[in-house]
Parts: structure tokens; C-alpha cells; sequence
């Protein structure tokens, strides 16, 4: 669950940036950047993934994932940690304040 800052200063953004990945695993089913066959050959290659590469919300598994699910996760897997989404963000953007019945 390593934030796209590995290499700078850890703060809470960190912690975002980690429940960004465990949000995107509960809903797409995959881990955004996976290591083993196929994959990254070394645990470097995975890392620059984690800090240049992109979060893929295109693939056919996400369509029935809903518009506002899509924006928080992009919203707190930001790569700058300036820009990413903060815990009051989170809590107040439209995924996380829409009933069950309206997703």
C-alpha cells in the first residue's frame, strides 16, 4: 500500500493514498499495481509504477462501478500529495453520501 511519496515525507496523505488502494481492490476485484507473472519482473519496476504510472479505470471491470465511486478513487489516489483528496474530502464527496438505493 505504498503511497506514490514513498521516497518523501510521510503524512496522513499517505493513509488516503493506502485506503485509495484498498478501495480500489474491494471494488475493481485487482490491486492497481500488481508484481508476479505478466506483471513487474522486480520490485523496482513496481515501483515506478506506483510513482509515474497511471490508475486505470477504463478496463471493462469498471462499468458497473458508479461515476462517483470512480471520482473518490481518483480523488484520493492522486499522485501529488498536495492535490490528493484529504479524510474531510473523503467524507464529504457524493459517493460516500449517497444511499445504497441511489448507486
Amino acid at each position: 500500500l505504498l503511497g506514490s511519496e514513498i521516497y518523501k515525507n510521510y503524512d496522513t496523505k499517505c493513509d488516503i493514498w493506502s485506503a485509495g488502494v484498498v478501495v480500489y481492490i474491494l471494488l475493481g476485484g485487482l490491486p492497481p499495481f500488481s508484481f508476479g507473472p505478466g506483471k513487474h519482473k522486480n520490485i523496482h519496476s513496481l515501483y515506478k509504477e506506483i510513482i509515474f504510472g497511471t490508475i486505470d479505470l477504463d478496463d471493462s471491470i469498471w462499468e458497473i462501478v458508479s461515476k462517483e465511486a470512480k471520482a473518490m478513487i481518483k480523488g484520493i489516489m492522486t499522485r501529488d500529495p498536495c492535490s490528493r483528496w484529504s479524510a474531510k474530502d473523503v467524507i464529504e464527496c457524493k459517493w460516500m453520501n449517497t444511499s445504497e438505493t441511489e448507486r
